[in-house]
């Protein structure tokens, strides 16, 4: 049953404002775009309004045909209008794009302003003046007001500038247009990956240009230098980053994994441990994010692991020589202390050449950590000092492994 209270078609229609906005850029870049300021889309070129877009999305199937009558047509010529009459917008000089999911019928007023051989502007004046003429209906008595409140000269060079592009791709289907734009800029099985970041990139954007009320343009070359920094990350000696504000989720407040229980034997302080929490969820999200959309392979990832493993074990036989069946465990916790620490510090050991971020690699030790049976710790005694784990952890492991 559908609900009359629902709000999804608002939603759906500013979420298609902003991914058309996102088309339009990219086809129309060096412009630079403002949404929901003089229209629901809007591009300039240095400082000036070069073309108002109106968009209508119909999420059914088979939306009603776009007639002389429709709402979606007077909404505009109201807004168009009045935004001419105020003197915020002249005429000529200024495009006047309605976007439009339905169809513009046979015959009408609104198919003779669509931009191809039967464009007829000035038969659609004359007959968009004749509808008002003979209107009954009040629903669209304000637009024509606002219309009619015009000088003859206006009205007509508003029409003139008015173009209806009818029978547009849905909210969905524009992920296909989109995609289709992007297969200039990367391989074909990075245009998924680079598309979902720069989509996740201009949502944010432009929802902050929404909610702050921005009088600043979101400029085109914008755009393009994100395209090209994704694109960068996609190369085989980098790999994008996703999670490096990514704030740890509530589920891993009070953990007790393995490699938090390694690092509490440290003595470390609860700040300390945060961050290697917040760390491990980084890595942990990141490298499954690359490896679902195939960016890397389990045997690149189980390699760097081996790295990480070569490298911890030279640097923990090192901290063993200094150690003696006469050691104090002051002394034991405080060179398990160093030991983590100065592997926390170590300025390489990325995945790839060009990842490094230090999320990648820290985590990654703390996957490596929480492990039963143990592959690393950071105690000198840590098999010894967390055997009870055995037998509280090892079960989940077996079975998760």
């Amino acid at each position: 049953m559908t609900n009359p209270f629902s709000a999804g078609s608002s939603a759906v229609g500013y979420l298609y404002q902003i991914r058309y906005a996102l088309l339009m850029i990219m086809k129309k870049h060096p412009v630079d775009i403002s949404i929901e300021n003089l229209d629901d889309i809007e591009f300039e070129r240095e400082g000036t309004p070069i073309e108002l877009l109106q968009l209508k999305h119909h999420s059914s199937k088979r939306p009603a045909n776009l007639t002389d009558s429709s709402s979606d047509l007077w909404k505009s010529i109201r807004i168009w209008s009045e935004a001419i009459k105020n003197s915020t917008i002249t005429v000529p000089g200024v495009i006047f794009s309605l976007i439009t999911t339905s169809k513009a019928s046979s015959g009408s007023l609104v198919s003779l302003l669509k931009a191809d051989r039967n464009r007829d502007s000035r038969e659609a004046h004359i007959k968009l003046l004749e509808h008002i003429k003979h209107s009954t209906g009040e629903g669209n008595k304000p637009a024509y007001e606002a219309f009619l409140s015009l000088e003859d000269n206006q009205q007509y060079r508003l029409v003139d500038s008015i173009y209806v592009l009818d029978q547009e791709a849905n909210i969905v289907d524009l992920v296909k247009e989109l995609k289709n734009e992007l297969k200039f800029a990367a391989k074909p099985e990075h245009i998924d990956p680079l598309y979902e970041r720069l989509e996740g990139w201009w949502f944010e954007k432009s929802v902050s240009h929404l909610f702050f009320g921005s009088n600043e343009t979101i400029k085109g070359s914008d755009v393009q230098k994100k395209i090209q920094e994704i694109r960068d990350q996609l190369k085989p000696d980098s790999l994008p980053i996703d999670f490096a504000t990514a704030d740890t989720p509530n589920e891993f407040s009070g953990d007790k994994r393995i490699f938090v229980e390694q690092l509490k034997v440290l003595s470390l302080k609860d700040s300390r441990i945060n961050r290697a929490i917040r760390d491990f969820y980084r890595a942990s999200s990141q490298r499954a994010k690359w490896v679902d959309e195939q960016l890397i392979s389990m045997s690149e990832l189980e390699d760097y692991e081996r790295k990480l493993m070569e490298f911890w074990e030279e640097e923990f036989d090192i901290l063993n020589e200094d150690i003696s069946d006469y050691s104090d465990e002051e002394l034991l916790e405080r060179l398990g202390r160093d030991f983590y620490n100065n592997v926390m510090k170590i300025p390489y050991l990325n995945i790839r050449n060009n990842v490094t971020e230090r999320y990648v690699m820290v985590g990654s030790f703390h996957i490596l950590a929480d492990h039963i049976p143990f592959r690393l710790g950071w105690h000198p005694t840590y098999k010894d000092k967390l055997a009870y784990l055995y037998d509280t952890k090892g079960d989940d492991h077996e079975q998760m492994g």
